[in-house]
């Protein structure tokens, strides 16, 4: 029998959870200061401690001291004013409120983890406080007053009000947790574009055509390395032990072939008469051995020179891996929303599953987390990378044999048995000019551009060049586009590493508001399990920072972009057209995305997506309409939600979603509760069908 958690059992669930996040010397889980003992926290429970375990500030007062703890002056100062202090003034009662929100941040689920987050957190949060006061109202009744939201440009600077709708989406998550709302989704919407509101050139958005190709021949490429992985280790090996024989020893092959003197080649394109000094080992041209392998047409297809097809050579193979490597480097960064740095430092090991109802989830794990409250080293992926971290295993496992065998190289245990992802080559055959760098170091990595300048077959430049459809999407997400030469039509699209990082996180959400069918198809598993993660923040594992800001952003970004289809015959009502409100249709008819999004945090527009289209209720839905729509379609009274938009471009998704559904229904007993709730599934779908097609 299905047992369910009382209020009270749940309050004491979550008051363990709640703990100091940041590693204090002496203050541990029998602490006073270590978690507070109930929530919010009473007015005499000792946030601080010195040396001796004696309290310095208490919750109640109106600065607190974290000297103690941070072994530099540290305090936090929630109402200003005082003597000797610059700090803008906040009135009681809004300090109040920033107390309890610093004290979640200090305290509560994913915390800050160290006292240079916490300042960030703390100077980003406090001006929304200032205005608040300076206006006369508290922070929770922000929502009814939408227009003091502007003033926070004049008391805060651009990079701090940027990073404000994260911590505020994190709050507005924990709603029920914290015990207050400063301001809901629609209104951090709002703030997202006051936000954006300034000058800043933001990253360039990838049209989904030349996303999707680029992905597509990334994909190809790892595909075919699996496909030949014995072979080409094989292969590998065999050229390896080539030159150890030649050279005496690998150790000395590594030695001489890094160095400017004559080496002794294994493999010759020239007779062997014409090796007559025994520099040359009788291994015979390097394209029969890669025909004898089956890698021939793999290399002519990836590597080989335009032209000279039957000319392989042994550093072909050498620069073949390398492309490899780099592929795999592009793939992980279209699926990990990673910084180019965070990517190359990954190690074969960075691949973990965490456990969830909604499956099993893949995360990238960074070299630098070592226990679960580091904030900066993981990042949720699609099941789609992990065939990437597959393949640059292999050859980062092929490549340390060599690596491992210079002497100058200092390779350590750790490194052997847990190499570096990516990095430079090792192999004797290779075209480095020098093998003597320690692993330790590694090496620059090269824009994407310069990839594909080294391997030219890589990709082909004609399918990224620029279309009117592609200039018209991009500039959806990038305005100033319009303004770059670079990106006008006819150009081949200057692809950058920045680049992926915010078209992943704008496809996340925006897959179904974009025509192309290969986004929508890649990304469907990414949007199950990456923006659970950084959206909602319910995994137990600590999300990159970063990452988590540029997804959030684009989420509020593409929520407005996908208001602007009310103005068309996209959305229907099931009441008729004349039901969608006047005053909304008229307002979205002279706006652009940014001013619907400010208009949403006004109160004149609300619009939130939902599996049928789109919810205009202005208050909080307990139906929701994601994981049952039953509601919203009428499943259960016969009559259609009347805040609900039904999406016609949803036709398709929702056909199959029924046929499916029928299916299920078939295989059930009449009358059980799963049954009865199909069938009022059903009926919604159905409704959506009916009115769509009217």
């Amino acid at each position: 029998m299905e047992t369910f958690d009382s209020p009270i059992q749940l309050a004491m669930k979550m008051l363990q959870e709640l703990s100091l996040a940041w590693a204090v010397p002496g203050v541990g889980p029998d602490c006073v200061s270590y978690r507070p003992p109930k929530w919010p926290p009473p007015v005499d429970w000792p946030v601080s401690l010195d040396s001796t375990l004696t309290p310095v500030s208490f919750y109640g007062e109106d600065i607190w001291d974290f000297t103690y703890w941070v072994g530099s002056p540290y305090k936090l100062n929630f109402t200003g004013g005082q003597k000797g202090s610059r700090a803008a003034i906040i009135d009681k009662g809004n300090a109040e409120l920033l107390k309890l929100v610093m004290a979640w941040f200090i305290w509560g689920k994913f915390a800050a983890n160290k006292p240079s987050t916490l300042t960030y957190y703390f100077t980003t949060i406090r001006p929304l406080f200032v205005v608040a006061s300076r206006n006369g109202i508290l922070a929770t009744d922000l929502m009814r007053f939408p227009k003091v939201l502007d003033a926070l440009k004049k008391v805060q600077k651009d990079s701090s009000l940027e990073s404000l709708p994260l911590l505020l989406h994190r709050l507005w998550d924990s709603r029920e947790d914290l015990g207050i709302v400063l301001l809901d989704s629609s209104r951090i919407q709002t703030l997202a574009e006051i936000a954006c509101s300034h000058d800043r050139k933001q990253t360039p958005y990838i049209p989904p055509r030349i996303w999707s190709y680029q992905v597509g021949r990334l994909k190809e490429c790892l595909d075919d390395y699996m496909s030949h992985r014995a072979a080409i280790e094989a292969c590998f090996n065999y050229c390896v032990d080539a030159y150890a024989q030649i050279h005496g020893s690998l150790e000395r092959a590594m030695i001489l072939t890094g160095n400017k003197s004559p080496s002794k080649k294994p493999f010759s394109n020239q007779p062997q008469s014409a090796h007559a000094n025994n520099l040359t080992l009788c291994c015979g041209k390097f394209v029969d051995v890669a025909s004898r392998y089956g890698l021939r047409e793999l290399l002519e297809k990836w590597v080989a020179r335009i032209g000279n097809e039957t000319k392989l050579t042994v550093s072909d193979f050498s620069q073949y891996l390398t492309l490899c490597q780099r592929v795999s480097y592009a793939y992980i960064l279209n699926f990990t929303v990673q910084r180019k740095g965070e990517a190359a430092s990954l190690r074969t090991s960075c691949l973990l599953w965490e456990d969830d109802p909604l499956g099993r989830i893949p995360m990238i794990c960074g070299e630098t987390t070592k226990t679960t409250t580091d904030s900066d080293a993981r990042w949720p992926t699609s099941p789609s990378a992990v065939v990437a971290i597959e393949v640059g295993t292999s050859i980062a496992q092929l490549r340390m044999r060599c690596a491992a065998a210079h002497p100058e190289v200092n390779v350590t245990d750790a490194d052997r048995a847990d190499p570096y992802l990516f990095h430079r080559v090792f192999e004797p055959f290779g075209n480095a000019t020098d093998r003597s760098v320690r692993y330790s170091i590694l090496p620059q990595t090269s824009g994407y551009l310069r990839t594909l300048e080294y391997f030219p077959r890589l990709f082909d430049p004609e399918q990224l060049r620029i279309t009117q459809e592609d200039r018209r999407i991009a500039l959806m997400f990038t305005p100033w586009l319009d303004e770059d030469d670079d990106f006008s039509v006819g150009k081949v699209w200057p692809l950058g590493w920045h680049q992926l990082r915010r078209t992943s996180a704008v496809n996340m959400f925006a897959s179904e508001l974009l025509s192309d069918s290969s986004v929508q198809f890649l990304m469907k598993h990414s949007a199950a399990s990456m923006s659970r993660y950084y959206g909602r923040g319910r995994g137990r594992l600590r999300i990159n920072e970063v990452a988590t800001k540029v997804v959030i952003t684009s989420m509020y970004e593409v929520r407005a972009e996908e208001a602007k289809g009310l103005q068309s015959d996209r959305y229907v009502s099931p009441l008729g057209f004349e039901r969608i409100r006047e005053d909304v249709v008229d307002l979205i008819a002279k706006k652009d995305a940014k001013a619907l999004a400010k208009a949403g945090g006004n109160g004149q527009v609300f619009f939130r997506l939902i599996r049928l289209g789109a919810c205009t209720s202005q208050s909080d839905c307990q139906y929701g309409g994601i994981e049952s729509v039953a509601h919203c379609g009428g499943g259960e009274t016969g009559k259609p939600c009347s805040e609900v938009l039904f999406d016609r471009e949803k036709e398709v998704s929702i056909t199959e979603e029924l046929q499916e559904l029928e299916l299920e229904i078939s295989t059930l007993p009449p009358g059980t509760p799963r049954h009865k709730a199909l069938a009022h599934e059903r009926t919604a779908l159905e409704n959506y069908l009916n009115v769509i097609a009217e």
